[in-house]
């Protein structure tokens, strides 16, 4: 089968560094570039709302951290208003149809809801730079639904982006001869989730780390690993090591790695000490590794915070255990939920050998403050 090609984890390194320059160089004195926004949430699409509203008009300034109730979204295009009115003067922002409203306060048939803007009237001057602020605006009830129906349908599961031949992004949706997707219920979830099996011998109580220094006894040496996070330390040569536990199955040892920017896991051959896969990326798996019941495959599923991607990743394993990278696919309208360094809360091999995720649609994977169980979805993967 076609392989998809790897990301590079360094290309998050160039992507967070290029975003920390492009602000620090807009901030400069005397530059004259567009209005700084700080903060913005990933579901406002700038492009799409007024930059400035009417300076006569008045508005509830709040602080950012107010306690938000609950989010819903816009089932049309509405205007937002600065009280609950519907005199025209009080019209402020336009938010476009499906925009995700976190709402503040109810007053009668109108939700308060949380909005950012960046105007002329708050600027850092020191800086030469406008100052984002968030005010409590206005809409009707009745042009919103509730968060529990921002639900994906089965075709949107199977959509990934790639790179066209010119270099751009573009989406595609994964073919029904390589996978498929289905959404099945909590309970089916649940009863797979029972019975999934976990190839991770969680000795952690046989090996610790002393002093920093995690020593791994091998046939033929013992690799040792040394924790750099001194305060002499560069910040891209800071390492932190965590066992994690040995797979049989493999003859590996499973090590947590933190660094820099970057997290995941690497596995140790117990023979030769030597890194049991070796990537362009490292740590060679950004989420915990799981293995199929029939253990042909390996697989991992990892919420990408630069791109807001699931990368899904998938390898074979031979007969010899050898492990071989397979598929790689981005997808980009889904998120697994939940705290993916403790996979069994999310996905798992199923004993059926199907993998099975606990997900929610990744337009509202990053609203904090807040709970979205009401909002989730369970899908069945079966590899074809």
């Amino acid at each position: 089968m076609k392989s998809i090609a790897f990301f590079r984890s360094g290309m998050k390194k160039i992507a967070v560094l290029i975003i920390v320059l492009t602000v620090f160089s807009a901030c400069k004195k005397n530059v004259k570039e567009e209005p700084i926004v700080a903060e913005t949430p990933k579901n406002e699409i700038v492009e799409q709302r007024q930059k400035l509203d009417s300076p006569t008009i008045k508005f509830e300034i709040v602080d950012k951290h107010v306690p938000i109730k609950k989010v819903v979204y816009l089932k049309k295009d509405v205007r937002a208003m600065a009280t609950p009115t519907d005199d025209v003067n009080e019209s402020l922002t336009a938010f476009k149809y499906l925009y995700l409203c976190s709402v503040i306060d109810e007053v009668d048939e109108w939700y308060g809801i949380l909005d950012s803007v960046c105007t002329e009237e708050f600027t850092d001057k020191e800086n030469d730079c406008n100052i984002q602020v968030y005010r409590k605006v206005y809409i009707r009830k009745d042009a919103t639904a509730p968060i529990s129906d921002y639900k994906l349908t089965k075709e949107d599961f199977a959509i990934f982006t790639n790179e066209s031949s010119k270099g751009d992004e573009v989406s595609e949706s994964v073919s029904d001869d390589v996978m498929t997707f289905d959404l099945i219920t909590q309970d089916e979830y649940e009863k797979q989730k029972k019975y999934s099996k976990d190839f991770v011998n969680h000795d952690t109580l046989s090996i610790r780390k002393t002093n920093g220094v995690l020593k791994l006894p091998c046939r033929n040496k013992t690799l040792i690993l040394k924790d750099q996070d001194g305060i002499d330390a560069e910040p891209d040569n800071i390492y932190i090591y965590t066992y994690i536990g040995k797979i049989d199955l493999l003859n590996a040892y499973l090590v947590y790695v933190e660094f820099f920017e970057e997290d995941g896991y690497n596995l140790y051959d117990r023979n030769t000490g030597k890194l049991l896969l070796t990537l362009d990326s490292y740590p060679t798996f950004d989420s915990y590794p799981i293995i199929s019941s029939d253990k042909k495959y390996l697989a991992t599923v990892y919420v990408n915070p630069f791109d807001f991607t699931s990368d899904f990743s998938l390898y074979q394993l031979t007969d010899g255990m050898e492990i071989r990278p397979y598929y790689n696919f981005s997808f980009r309208k889904w998120s697994p939920y939940g705290n993916t360094t403790n996979h069994n809360n999310v996905y798992f091999w199923g004993r059926d050998n199907n993998i099975y995720v606990k997900t929610i649609n990744m337009d509202i994977s990053g609203i904090p403050y807040l709970d979205l169980n009401e909002a989730v979805q369970y899908i069945r993967i079966k590899i074809k």
